[in-house]
């Protein structure tokens, strides 16, 4: 007997993660902008890398961000890349996005409209 289920993702279920995962994406990046960091949209192990230049310096901060909705986890690749990230001494953040959040953000802002 199995005891452990393997859970189905129907079609609805997976455009609706990935609608909640755009829009999770669009907050954080607005928050970001707002506080004067450019944004570079990443291919690969985190969703965009955040840079902002110190005041006073010539010297460059750097973020790489990961937002999560949800239940979502990390995946291999996103662990990998936060590894290596924190070991070269850069800051790596990542933002869980509860679905309430979403859907009050979403009452609160109507003009937002996703695919």
């Amino acid at each position: 007997m199995n005891l452990y289920r393997k859970k189905i993702k129907t079609p609805y279920l997976i455009v609706s993660n990935r609608r909640k995962g755009i829009l999770g994406e669009i907050i954080i990046k607005e928050n970001y902008k707002k506080n004067g960091f450019s944004i570079i949209n990443s291919k690969k192990g985190c969703d965009f890398i955040a840079e902002n230049e110190i005041p006073g310096t010539s010297r460059i901060y750097r973020e790489y961000v990961e937002v999560k909705t949800g239940c979502a986890k990390q995946t291999k690749i996103q662990k990998k890349t936060m590894e290596n990230v924190l070991n070269r001494g850069c800051n790596y953040t990542v933002f869980h996005v509860s679905d309430v959040f979403l859907e009050r953000y979403l009452e609160a802002n109507q003009e937002v409209e996703i695919m």
